[in-house]
């Protein structure tokens, strides 16, 4: 007895030491971060008697171990730097590519990383190897070992992880999603102490987290699409959506008891009272009587939409959102969604992914302090609507990398592919141009770009153009974001065409035909390829892609071919 007694104690032990030691590489990734931010001019920064801003960042960091302690590494340096809250309408967006339709601080932070690893392969061009990649062989660079790449935001994302209850449970978290229980567990040991009405609920503690089992989210995507067509086809009518919490009382809808909620939803009918909730503690009962709002909207096209009413029913989780905003309607979807997609198919994108050897991922998702936080929220919004593989099994129990080979029926993931468990962590270091909850400050205007490069390493943005561009200037290189997709596509070609042996490689790499071993038509080529074109190119990185957005996200906005047609010809 004893013995199990010393045995449970060291084990605590052991895993308040691990839980300090993440807990201190989350701070160190955040200071980082801040003084990276810090040491940036002053423009395009807020005004902090008026205006606040987001930030985000990605973190390089060289020998890493998640399975031997986070806290546990050789160097870390950010490469990447993102500020801003703004995104341009769909009426703004431009056919050049030469203007940034989403100014938010993670997407600009990875576009950053985008300028940063072509700097990185041009490097290893040049002398064989830089800080990034170890060598170049068959027209690839590969990947060290040893580096891994980590994302920061101050805040939580915009989208379907900013869903949270109003309630602090745990030190490190703001709220939790809720687990529906079912309506035995729900009354039958409180009925008798008079605790509770008819119209009540108390989530046991053991059932906050998500239940991400692959049952569950197969099931509900199936509903999720049954439930939009019936949507369509009964215009006019309130279709039977599915919501944050099991909404059967709510709504008075007859849902079958077998339906499984995103959150790991009930096999039979729970009674719900969505103006509170209770939630039992060991301690004390806690009311549950709202959730963090998220100003990001459900696409027109999801089955899933926000019923609107008060309390914790306002908002549904699950659905693709588009980002937070008033006026023109965007078409950039929030940063939950887009993080979701970069933790299957990389942070590269698709032309990147003809230069190097395998996508890059993040393996840490870090938090600011100060803000609403939820490890289960983040969870489900980045790493639960991708686990929904047709083996059956349970894959966001892995710790490492999940080699989805199948994530629905007959769609399968190429080889270097993968879903990621990355791991997420929260910072106790708050961001000084944060959101104050209730204050009156504005968002401020532009967002700042930042990444290790030589030249132009800082850019200021504001309304997706280059801040105090004359009109002289406006149509060339020098008057555009070097981060918007012309530019992108000007590093690409540069980058490629610099590559040790083109005659040799880039022919079969691009799919060149009838060209001759002229350096200077392959690049000739390459100038008079469309965007889209060259990004098609990358075969398996559209696979991986395609796959994910048929089963998981198949009402992802598809933009219109013209705003990808261009070239650098034209």
């Amino acid at each position: 007895m004893k013995s199990t007694l010393k045995s449970k104690e060291m084990e605590s032990v052991w895993c308040s030491i691990e839980m300090k030691k993440a807990d201190n590489f989350a701070n160190e990734i955040a200071e980082a971060c801040y003084s990276k931010y810090i040491s940036l001019p002053k423009t395009g920064k807020p005004n902090e008697e008026r205006e606040w801003t987001h930030l985000a960042g990605i973190v390089k960091v060289e020998g890493w171990q998640k399975d031997v302690s986070c806290s546990s590494y050789v160097s870390m340096d950010v490469v990447a730097l993102g500020t801003g809250s703004k995104c341009i309408g769909k009426s703004k967006m431009s056919p050049s590519g030469d203007i940034l339709n989403d100014g938010h601080a993670e997407v600009m932070a990875r576009r950053g990383l985008l300028r940063y690893l072509y700097d990185q392969i041009l490097e290893t061009y040049r002398t064989g190897s830089s800080e990034v990649f170890k060598c170049f062989s068959g027209g690839k660079c590969f990947i060290k070992d040893n580096v891994t790449f980590h994302f920061f935001a101050s805040h939580t994302p915009c989208g379907d992880a900013s869903i949270i209850p109003k309630v602090s449970l745990y030190k490190d978290e703001v709220g939790r999603c809720l687990k529906r229980s079912t309506e035995e567990s729900l009354f039958d040991s409180k009925q008798a102490e008079g605790n509770l009405n008819e119209n009540s609920v108390v989530v046991p503690t053991r059932n906050l987290c998500c239940d991400f089992s692959c049952a569950n989210l197969q099931c509900e995507m199936m509903l999720q699409r049954a439930e939009g067509k019936k949507r369509n086809s009964n215009a006019g009518v309130v279709s039977n959506k599915r919501k944050y919490h099991s909404e059967e009382d709510s709504f008075k809808s007859k849902l079958s008891s077998g339906r499984a909620n995103i959150c790991g939803g009930s096999n039979q009918r729970a009674r719900v009272n969505y103006r509170e909730e209770l939630v039992k503690t060991n301690t004390e009962e806690v009311v549950i009587s709202d959730i963090y709002r998220t100003g990001a909207k459900c696409l027109p096209l999801e089955s899933l939409q926000d019923p609107h009413v008060p309390g914790t029913d306002y908002h549904v989780v699950g659905a693709l959102r588009t980002k937070p905003g008033r006026g023109d309607p965007t078409q950039s979807l929030s940063c939950s969604d887009k993080l979701a997609r970069w933790n299957v198919v990389g942070l590269q994108g698709a032309l990147l992914s003809l230069l190097v050897n395998e996508p890059i991922y993040f393996k840490s998702l870090v938090i600011g302090g100060g803000c609403p936080f939820s490890k289960a929220s983040l969870k489900r919004a980045v790493i639960g609507r991708l686990m929904c593989g047709n083996n059956g099994e349970n894959n966001s129990s892995y710790d490492e990398i999940v080699q989805a080979s199948a994530i629905g029926d007959s769609i399968s993931l190429p080889s270097e592919y993968a879903v990621v468990n990355p791991l997420i962590l929260r910072s106790a270091l708050p961001f000084k141009h944060a959101q104050t909850p209730g204050g009156k400050k504005q968002p401020c205007p532009s967002s700042i770009v930042w990444c290790k490069v030589p030249e132009r390493a800082v850019e200021v943005a504001v309304e997706g153009k280059k801040q105090g561009v004359t009109k002289k200037v406006a149509l060339t290189s020098a008057g555009r974001l070097l981060v918007c997709k012309r530019e992108l596509l000007q590093q690409f070609v540069n980058v490629a065409s610099s590559m040790p042996d083109p005659t040799f490689h880039l022919p079969s790499l691009l799919k060149l035909r009838d060209v001759t071993s002229d350096v200077t038509e392959i690049k000739q080529c390459l100038i008079q390829m469309p965007y889209k074109q060259l990004k098609n190119l990358s075969q398996d990185y559209k696979q991986a892609w395609n796959a994910v957005r048929a089963v998981c996200f198949p009402s992802w906005i598809t933009k219109c071919d013209s705003l990808s047609s261009f070239s650098l010809a034209n």
